[in-house]
């Protein structure tokens, strides 16, 4: 029966709009996500307990490296590591890793970016600016490694 609830679990989270809670151990799991294009909220003073509350009444994944919020009825990713999570993200919903900038959403509150004239964005929400750099080549390339180490 346990198995079977389990794998419920495992369904709903496949088939959901996939959307993101970063637990207070994984704000760089957060970002990453965000720069992909995924909303993914981030609360670092969140309790455990509030953490399982918000993503059970939100109906969010949990991304955690913390054992103990496996198990617990909500769709959870666990890995010891931000790479591992990452690859696990990856694997399980078939993210792409393409770093879409025009797509990508604020590092900082989550809000989605608007286009100022062609070369920068602003977030709707904290108004933070963000353009095209190195830092974003950077990450195109931390990005094709979860996709190939999750096809091996």
């Amino acid at each position: 029966m346990f198995a079977y609830y389990l794998q419920g679990v495992a369904a709903y989270c496949m088939y959901m709009t996939h959307k993101f809670l970063a637990d207070s151990m994984v704000g760089d799991v957060a970002r990453n996500m965000r720069m992909l294009g995924h909303d993914t909220e981030y609360y670092p003073h969140m309790t455990q307990y509030d953490t399982l509350q918000y993503a059970t009444t939100t109906g969010r994944i949990i991304l955690t490296k913390n054992q103990r919020l496996l198990k617990k009825g909500v769709c959870t990713i666990y890995a010891t590591t931000t790479h591992g999570i990452m690859k696990k993200i990856v694997d399980t919903f078939g993210i792409a890793t393409d770093i879409v900038v025009s797509k990508s959403r604020c590092s900082i509150c989550n809000g989605e970016q608007r286009d100022m004239d062609g070369t920068r964005r602003q977030c709707i929400l904290c108004g933070k600016i963000y353009w095209d750099g190195t830092h974003i080549e950077h990450m195109r390339q931390i990005a094709k490694t979860w996709w190939q180490s999750s096809r091996v």
